[in-house]
């Protein structure tokens, strides 16, 4: 694996697209291929070189490496090709029954926000719906055939509380149906807003609702918050970030935006989150507006040195500096932060119990489609940063040997 601080160098490549500065990156003295693939994968960053456009790392690694790395991405490939059929099946479903969603991450944000790259990474479909309609979806998924995956001894509704969703399989498929984009007593995230100016997107010949920039920026700040304390974090996720600020115009009202955090609550948290997406991906001359604001909330910012930010990324014994950071973050009294912690625990435990395992259930479903992959280094051309469709995939996203 690569140390932290090429890791961090790498990320800050990929987030300025600047090539020169990749081909130094890998002719440098030194670098480890081996530790570079191993770290593409882990932080699922495979179809993220298509960010350098004229640039391809297959040029400066070994056979092995590429043909590993080619596997896995033809592999990823089959996989969203297939998530994404269950999700127009998914969503007009919904639409028979006549139920509205807000279709949350997935392929939406590569179709959106990514200048270059069409595919991302895709493990599951997440939804986030009314709370009221819990329930009733809940019986609508059973009967189409998905299985709930967590446990709620004390009644989904007592759990809907303390934690911010629930998961559903079938056949591999996951689809978590969330009722807000994060659960803690201390947040306060304007939910009307945020269903007021969600956003009809078309994407293959359906529509589907996503959230608007705005609220997909501060989904994107609670997400690394939330994975940062428990320890799941993946680089992929402060890219999708980037990808999403380059959205907003030069002239957004940042003073607008972090008012409006303020109301949710979530005002220190947005600072600190956005700093350190800021810092870690080399973009602080890039969103001026939003640096300047930075900038002259400083005081706010918990950590200020560069090497203790990386360190948050660093594996520490049960997450405890990443916990402790987190915590100092919310806008209440440490007590009733701890008090929730501990009153939550039980119910996040219960209700997730099956997340692990459920991702090994979706990684063993799609082994069959590893399998079926040509391997030898005479097709080394369809490497990672390809932006064609496999042609192992017939270049046809509709092809038999794509849809088995």
């Amino acid at each position: 694996m690569l140390n932290l601080d090429d890791q961090a160098d790498f990320l800050r490549i990929l987030a300025s697209q600047d090539t020169d500065r990749a081909r130094q990156f890998f002719v440098r003295s030194g670098f480890d291929p081996v530790g570079f693939k191993n770290f593409i994968l882990e932080h699922e960053l495979y179809f993220y070189a298509d960010l350098l456009e004229h640039f391809h790392p297959r040029d400066y690694l070994p056979p092995d490496v590429i043909d590993e790395l080619r596997s896995y991405r033809i592999y990823q490939w089959i996989k969203n090709e297939k998530l994404l059929r269950e999700m127009e099946n998914l969503s007009a479903l919904l639409e028979n029954h006549q139920k509205e969603a807000i279709f949350l991450k997935g392929p939406f944000l590569a179709k959106r926000f990514y200048p270059a790259s069409s595919e991302r990474v895709i493990h599951d479909m997440d939804l986030l719906v009314q709370k009221a309609d819990v329930e009733s979806l809940d019986r609508l998924l059973l009967e189409a055939g998905y299985q709930r995956t967590f446990w709620a001894p004390l009644g989904r509704k007592l759990a809907s509380y303390f934690v911010h969703h629930f998961t559903y399989y079938r056949q591999g498929f996951g689809v978590e149906i969330h009722w807000c984009l994060a659960q803690h007593i201390a947040l306060r995230i304007d939910d009307a807003r945020l269903w007021q100016e969600k956003i009809s997107y078309a994407f293959r010949n359906r529509r589907y609702f996503v959230l608007s920039p705005e609220y997909e920026l501060v989904m994107q700040i609670l997400s690394i918050f939330g994975d940062l304390q428990q320890g799941w974090f993946k680089f992929k996720s402060l890219l999708d970030a980037v990808m999403v600020l380059r959205s907003f115009s030069d002239s957004f009202d940042w003073d607008d935006f972090f008012r409006r955090r303020r109301k949710e609550k979530i005002f220190v948290v947005s600072v600190n989150i956005l700093d350190l997406i800021l810092d870690m991906t080399d973009s602080y001359d890039t969103f001026s507006g939003l640096a300047d604001y930075l900038r002259n909330h400083d005081s706010v910012i918990r950590l200020k040195n560069r090497a203790d930010k990386r360190s948050l990324f660093s594996r520490h014994p049960f997450g405890m500096k990443q916990k402790g950071w987190g915590h100092s973050l919310y806008e209440s009294p440490t007590w009733v932060v701890l008090g929730w912690w501990a009153l939550s625990l039980p119910f996040r435990l219960l209700v997730h119990h099956n997340d692990f395992e459920n991702r090994c259930r979706s990684f063993f479903y799609s082994l069959q489609d590893l399998q079926k992959i040509p391997s030898g280094r005479g097709r080394r051309k369809n490497f990672i940063p390809s932006k064609e469709v496999p042609e192992d995939c017939g270049g046809q996203v509709e092809s038999e040997k794509c849809s088995q």
